[in-house]
């Protein structure tokens, strides 16, 4: 009994020390309500796109730019590949449904959303994505983004090309390219608990618009938002 208390004693002190109290008590509180549903903390990012941009230089070796709608294979490929980290995956696939993805990629260029790749010579290493308009609905709401504005997401390195900051690398030069295109304001999204994310995004010029916890009740697409701080809009309606 002594062992197990001096056991748990130790890991409650190492995550004490590595992530912070706070986020221990998050993931103690998720943990909690996870029979009812999902409880989410997210960090609404906004950009003035009508300042300057500084694009920092890339890897020699790197290139980015706009993916082509016949290379969405290659790009999706990308996160299922076998030394990617299992845990990190938002799912599995087989054959079909990596067919479901790439026609969903390639749905999204059809209305004008743009895919952004870093690539190392014919390899793309990472992808991400800025989109306009209308997006997927949020607890079964739908987001619409005001004219000139846009939203920065889905992004993803490979395990091997981490650590080069190619997040900053191609998000700044996504912001550049939505403003060469004329748009004035960009949003991104990060989670409470991923400080590396937040980080970054204040690195390209991003800074907090609001704070907002989700509720997404097991089984079901609706859920619960409140806004804690700053403004939820235009990606969540909150409660208040």
């Amino acid at each position: 009994m002594t062992s197990k208390i001096v056991k748990y004693g130790s890991l409650l002190a190492n995550a004490v020390r590595y992530d912070g109290a706070a986020v221990l008590a998050w993931r103690v509180l998720r943990q909690i309500v996870s029979p009812f549903g999902s409880l989410e903390a997210h960090v609404l990012l906004e950009c003035d796109l009508t300042r300057d941009i500084r694009v920092p230089a890339a890897p020699p070796e790197i290139t980015v730019r706009t993916a082509l709608p016949e290379e969405m294979a290659s790009v999706v490929a990308i996160e299922f590949g076998p030394d990617e980290p299992a845990g990190e995956r938002r799912f599995d696939v087989d054959a079909a449904g990596m067919a479901a993805l790439v026609a969903t990629a390639r749905s999204r260029m059809a209305v004008g959303d743009i895919c952004i790749v870093a690539a190392a010579g014919s390899d793309i290493v990472h992808f991400s994505w800025l989109r306009f308009g209308t997006l997927p609905p949020v607890l079964a709401r739908p987001v619409h983004l005001p004219d000139r504005e846009c939203y920065l997401t889905d992004g993803y390195t490979v395990r091997r090309w981490r650590g080069r900051r190619l997040f900053d690398v191609v998000s700044a030069w996504a912001l550049e390219e939505a403003k060469r295109r004329g748009y004035v304001r960009a949003y991104a999204m990060a989670d409470f608990i991923k400080a590396p994310s937040r980080r970054m995004a204040r690195r390209v010029g991003f800074f907090a618009r609001g704070r907002v916890l989700v509720f997404r009740r097991r089984g079901r697409d609706d859920g619960l938002v409140l806004r804690l701080t700053g403004r939820a809009d235009p990606l969540f309606h909150a409660l208040w």
